[in-house]
């Protein structure tokens, strides 16, 4: 694992105020179509989902963030929840939303019964505690149901992907960790998981064209996901530009 550093630590303010300002957008019908129809373009993360959690099951985003996935999965026709670390954001959620299921707490010790959960999804979470994920990935294994799946994201160590950071890096306080596959595939077996597989996923511009992205970004969060969407067929023919590994875990039906 490779220890990035960034002058803003990852604490639940920081969270709150990254989704700010982007969580106004999930509870309009325009965004609601454009990240359905963007999952539905062939998003691994999304296959992943459908093939091993069935419609219906209970599915938990570990990390919702401004709650687009826990929105995308109830309208698939499974009974999904959310959880995030940042009270302020689980709270902008439960009044936007006040018929969905919001939890606020950390992933390393999350309020949800033992074995209730069919599925659950963490986008990029796991990787911010400086002692490691096994914490995480312990509870992520007791949530869930002898059986049931887990897909997860971490940031992709490669070459490329260490040069897009460094780029904002500095010597302040730990932010998240790299995984190579291998040092992925050992966090989540140590932990007790059946892998069922691990592939690179979510190719990005910020690996690909750094300069590129940091100006599209300055323009606003709507622009850089438009663009994004125009870079895409770009993008997929450059394996490098893979930001994030996700992995596919079984808990055993024996333990």
């Amino acid at each position: 694992m490779f220890a990035e550093h960034r002058p803003q630590a990852s604490e639940p303010e920081f969270w709150a105020d990254h989704f700010r300002a982007h969580a106004a957008h999930v509870s309009r019908g325009w965004y609601r179509r454009l990240f359905a129809w963007n999952r539905h373009l062939g998003d691994p993360r999304w296959r992943a989902i459908r093939r091993w959690v069935r419609p219906g099951g209970r599915i938990l985003d570990a990390g919702c963030g401004v709650g687009q996935w826990v929105s995308f999965l109830g309208d698939q026709g499974y009974r999904a929840e959310g959880l995030d670390y940042s009270p302020e954001l689980v709270e902008t959620l439960r009044q936007a939303f006040p018929n969905g299921r919001w939890l606020a707490g950390p992933v390393q010790a999350m309020p949800v019964e033992s074995e209730s959960v069919e599925g659950l999804i963490s986008w990029g979470v796991i990787e911010h505690d400086p002692a490691g994920p096994q914490a995480a990935l312990v509870e992520i294994r007791r949530v869930l149901k002898r059986g049931g799946v887990a897909v997860m994201t971490v940031p992709r160590d490669s070459r490329a992907m260490r040069q897009a950071v460094g780029a904002g890096a500095s010597d302040g306080p730990f932010y998240q960790f790299l995984f190579d596959e291998a040092s992925l595939r050992g966090e989540v077996e140590k932990a007790g998981f059946e892998v069922v597989a691990i592939r690179p996923t979510e190719r990005h511009m910020a690996v690909a064209f750094p300069t590129l992205y940091a100006r599209i970004r300055s323009r606003g969060h709507l622009f850089e996901a438009l663009f994004g969407l125009v870079l895409r067929p770009v993008l997929m023919l450059m394996p490098e530009s893979a930001s994030m590994l996700m992995v596919v875990v079984r808990r055993p039906e024996t333990s």
